[in-house]
């Protein structure tokens, strides 16, 4: 997976870019996904959220998605760009290193075994499968979430074949593609460390 681009400007741009993908896939789905459940720090007590350096999550969440990408064994072309911190607490250094990213320009016929071999290969990889199925949606797209037994990321994706949708409305995206996102759990960073500048 590519380096992220240095610069403030840049890192505004992408910092946007990687809410406003996170924002799209939850509307287009999430919402049904068994144990989905809000940003972790809602839930977490201080005592829950570890200290890791943005760098370290950064590092991890970028080898699950590659682990991820070899499951599907597609070689189609993959998002550019890395994984992003998205704060919660500024004050308190808390955040969440995320990556959204998707693989297409594949036949449908190839993303869809690409998928199902993720389904059958996520468990052989340790992560959990905790929903397989349609979402609640009106496409139906069948979607995948699950969670890394050791490291507690989530993981979520969709199958979107697009090619063959009726009644799109106009100018609507016809990409076949899967769609990816890979989060960890909230975590702290180390003390005078920024979160937002990873």
């Amino acid at each position: 997976m590519a380096k992220k681009a240095e610069g403030s400007g840049q890192y505004s741009l992408r910092r946007i870019a990687v809410t406003v993908s996170l924002a799209a896939v939850c509307v287009s789905g999430c919402g049904s996904v068994t144990e989905k459940k809000e940003p972790r720090e809602v839930s977490a007590s201080s005592e829950d959220v570890r200290t890791v350096h943005p760098k370290d999550a950064e590092a991890l969440i970028g080898r699950l998605s590659s682990g991820v990408l070899d499951v599907t064994q597609l070689h189609g072309e993959v998002t550019s760009g890395g994984p992003a911190a998205v704060s919660y607490d500024q004050a308190d250094g808390k955040y969440s290193m995320q990556h959204d990213w998707s693989v297409w320009k594949l036949s449908p016929d190839e993303l869809t075994q690409g998928f199902q071999r993720l389904r059958d290969g996520l468990p052989r990889n340790g992560w959990r499968v905790t929903h397989y199925g349609p979402a609640n949606s009106k496409a139906q797209q069948l979607e995948i979430a699950a969670v890394h037994e050791k490291d507690g990321v989530s993981l979520s994706a969709e199958l979107l074949i697009r090619s063959t949708r009726q009644g799109s409305a106009a100018g609507a995206s016809k990409a076949d593609l899967i769609n990816f996102n890979v989060a960890s759990p909230t975590y702290r960073a180390p003390q005078g460390v920024d979160p937002s500048k990873y």
